[in-house]
């Protein structure tokens, strides 16, 4: 870290590690930043035009990566968004042609877009559900009906089985012994 006043300051590539990112791809993110307004610079530069970075400018890039990953947001939507949400607190002759409220409406309806996807999700996985459910139970009663059906094609078979023959095999094990005295 590069002390610079009293603030903290990280390289592009300290940051780029903390965000779990590539170099090149925080490079775009802060380039896109830094062109909302070409006025007021998102990121701090020093005097060699490199950009340095702030706990608090991670945090904006962490919110630009959140928003950017929400299903159905564009990148350049998630930069309005968090310049947006930024300076609208701030009003500045600087900032004054940007509208920060398209920001904030932009997060909202992110927001929004994704929980009417995640519902859209929620009911195809009730349906599938549904259908399953309805499977399972056509297989067992499927099931139960194939068994019944082996049921009565064995019933009949058992009971031509006379016993007697049974009886007859019984008496006709005997043992060594009993052959040989005779006896039961």
């Amino acid at each position: 870290m590069k002390e610079i006043n009293p603030e903290k300051y990280l390289s592009a590539e300290e940051t780029a590690n903390r965000l779990d990112i590539q170099k090149s791809t925080l490079r775009k993110y802060a380039g896109m930043l830094d062109s909302v307004d070409t006025k007021k610079p998102f990121f701090y530069k020093d005097d060699t035009g490199i950009r340095l970075y702030t706990e608090e400018d991670i945090s904006w890039l962490e919110q630009l990566i959140r928003i950017k990953n929400t299903p159905g947001t564009k990148l350049e939507e998630a930069v309005k968004s968090v310049y947006g949400l930024r300076y609208s607190s701030v009003t500045t002759p600087d900032t004054d042609n940007y509208n920060a409220s398209e920001g904030f409406f932009g997060v909202i309806a992110a927001i929004q877009k994704y929980s009417e996807s995640q519902m859209e999700i929620i009911q195809r996985q009730s349906e599938n559900i549904d259908r399953l459910e309805a499977l399972v139970e056509k297989l067992l009663h499927e099931k139960i009906e194939a068994e019944q059906k082996q049921l009565e094609i064995t019933k009949p078979l058992k009971e031509e089985i006379p016993v007697p023959m049974v009886a007859k095999e019984e008496n006709q094990k005997k043992g060594f012994f009993q052959k040989l005295f005779g006896q039961k």
